[in-house]
């Protein structure tokens, strides 16, 4: 916002005096006193523009004079006047105009039509007091008493300095009126300065807002899976330190599940890869729901988890599903009866799951393979104890999918003789090492 100065202003000089008498004599001396009151005042005239913005009147102009000879036509005159845009500076009113309005009265009936008027009440030492006359007339700024008989230099002193107060007078409103219009443009450029200022603020609030949201969107993709909202990988490697933590404390055993869908190819091939990550999501909800159903926790947790251990069990119980793959989860019994109790859970999944999957109108049936490894004895890491239930998981598909298995030593050794099988038939294949023998079998009798 730039400095703002105030205009240059010009007002036209105002001469225009008013004669209010009943006595023509009067008149015509007030008309001799002013008809030369141009003379000799070039000077006044020069500095009153210079301190005024008055345009300098020519010296021949003098004042233009108009007479009434009554209260009500010296009215009807200063209303007209004020109206056209030409309105007097200054009025001679005699105290006395029979009949009618007396000059008391008049001069209180003109300042009401303009008050913006210079009025000179002309009375005779036994007319009405000052005080009478200011009360009646309700102005003490406006009204002088030229006391009778006049002296000609009085008059035109008089006249000059009431005719220079009316410009000055004017100048002055002109100027607040001015001001104020700046007042008015300075406020609305400031409330239009807040409003933009404001909508930057709920500009930069919805701006941290949304980088609230994208922070919370990233811790999500952080320790969530985007797909189910389950615990990710990152999330269960966690959650199973804890709970190693925990189990060893109170010397508890728990156990891993690792649940793989069978033949998800055919379902993602079927219902489309939308309805693929439907299945995904209904799958993930019903085995939240079911790890944390009453019934299903009266299988395997223990009877005497104690009172104290029962918040962080329920905190627990949060998070034990975790989606680690495209179609595998990964589930966690804390507080283990025993080792026989994992494989009742698993077979309570499986139940569930014979039970279709609504997607888009078609019934999609689903089948799993579970394998199963408890702490501690088969394994007393987070990494042992995932890898060797992915064993038994992929032991579970072996025979004949749709089951869940426990994982022994045993599959180790034969997962381990089938990596050494395979391995050594690359290498063979690398090194041409087999030798193709045909022999063909014919029959005697044909040939």
């Amino acid at each position: 916002m730039g400095v703002t100065t105030l205009r240059t202003t010009v007002i036209e000089a105002n001469r225009r005096v008013l004669v209010v008498d009943d006595n023509p004599a009067i008149h015509e001396d007030i008309r001799k006193s002013l008809a030369g009151a141009s003379d000799g005042m070039e000077e006044l005239d020069a500095l009153e523009a210079s301190l005024f913005g008055t345009g300098a009147a020519p010296a021949e102009s003098g004042f233009e004079i108009s007479s009434a000879y009554q209260g009500a036509e010296a009215l009807q005159m200063v209303s007209e006047a004020r109206a056209a845009g030409r309105p007097f500076a200054l009025a001679f009113v005699d105290v006395r105009m029979p009949p009618g309005m007396d000059g008391v009265e008049t001069t209180a009936r003109l300042l009401e039509a303009d008050p913006e008027l210079n009025v000179v009440i002309c009375s005779a030492y036994s007319d009405h007091s000052w005080e009478e006359m200011a009360a009646r007339t309700c102005s003490t700024d406006r009204v002088l008493i030229l006391k009778k008989p006049f002296d000609t230099i009085e008059v035109r002193q008089l006249a000059h300095a009431l005719r220079a107060r009316w410009e000055l007078a004017r100048l002055a409103t002109m100027k607040m009126e001015e001001l104020g219009e700046q007042v008015r443009r300075h406020t609305a450029e400031l409330e239009a300065a807040k409003r933009r200022l404001e909508e930057e603020a709920r500009a930069r609030e919805q701006v941290l807002q949304q980088l609230a949201e994208s922070n919370e969107q990233i811790r999500a993709l952080a320790f969530q899976d985007g797909l189910t909202g389950l615990p990710n990988r990152r999330v269960l490697h966690d959650n199973l330190e804890k709970l190693l933590a925990r189990s060893s404390r109170r010397q508890a055993e728990f156990a891993v599940l690792f649940v793989d869908l069978d033949n998800f190819k055919r379902i993602n091939d079927t219902v489309g890869h939308h309805g693929a990550d439907e299945v995904l999501r209904q799958l993930a909800a019903t085995l939240g729901e079911l790890i944390r159903a009453e019934d299903v926790l009266a299988l395997y947790v223990r009877q005497d988890v104690d009172p104290d251990a029962t918040a962080s069990f329920a905190s627990i119980l949060d998070s034990v599903v975790s989606r680690v793959g495209g179609d595998e989860f990964v589930i966690l019994l804390p507080e283990l009866r025993n080792r026989l109790a994992a494989g009742t859970v698993a077979n309570r999944i499986l139940e569930k799951l014979d039970r279709p999957f609504n997607i888009g109108g078609t019934e999609v049936f689903v089948t799993a393979s579970i394998g199963i490894a408890t702490y501690p004895a088969d394994g007393t890491s987070a990494e042992v104890l995932l890898r060797n239930a992915d064993t038994a998981m992929y032991h579970a598909k072996q025979q004949g999918k749709a089951a869940f298995q426990y994982y022994s030593r045993e599959m180790n050794a034969a997962s381990m003789q089938r990596l050494k099988l395979e391995s050594g038939l690359r290498h063979a294949l690398d090194a041409q090492q087999f030798e193709l023998h045909y022999q063909p079998q014919v029959e005697m009798d044909t040939g």
